[in-house]
């Protein structure tokens, strides 16, 4: 399994623009694996969407088809992806990072039911039949920087009427 390289942030970027210390100081190597896991989330959340022709990674979603350098022409990673990215990184090293080499990361799913009997039993009905989705991977900061991003077209197969040939 190849990953991509880091494209929404580099990991100097990362260690340049975080608050958190601990996180500057962690190798470049450890950097790159939150950067990657991050954009892998990020892409899941926002979904395929129309990727610029001019630019190579196509295994990103970033740059879409719209993001381009209007002085000169060249295919960029919108500011707010960026801004996203560091904030997932920032989460994943948080919340995930200290445990990472014994544990799966925390996924928030939404709860659809719950019940907690008069014993102290509980128990409860996650939404989409506690399938993780891409909403349940990212942090809150994340998804309010990609507001805006997400695809929200689905390719559909469908025959256009117009275009049927008529019955012979």
């Amino acid at each position: 399994m190849t990953i991509p390289d880091p494209t929404y942030i580099t990991e100097a970027e990362v260690a340049a623009n975080t608050l958190i210390t601990a996180l500057a100081s962690l190798s470049p190597a450890d950097r790159t694996k939150l950067i990657q896991r991050a954009e892998s989330q990020i892409d899941k959340y926002v979904g395929q969407q129309q990727h610029n022709p001019d630019d190579d990674n196509t295994d990103r979603v970033f740059p879409r088809m719209e993001d381009f350098d209007e002085d000169t022409g060249y295919p960029i990673v919108p500011l707010a992806v960026s801004q996203a990215c560091l904030a997932q990184v920032e989460y994943l090293f948080t919340q995930w990072w200290g445990t990472s080499s014994i544990s799966q990361q925390t996924v928030q799913k939404t709860v659809s039911q719950e019940s907690i009997g008069g014993d102290g039993s509980y128990s409860a009905t996650y939404a989409n039949d506690g399938k993780t989705t891409g909403v349940d991977l990212l942090c809150t900061d994340a998804k309010a920087f990609l507001d805006g991003y997400v695809s929200r077209f689905v390719g559909l197969s469908v025959t256009d009427p117009d275009d049927v040939p008529p019955a012979t």
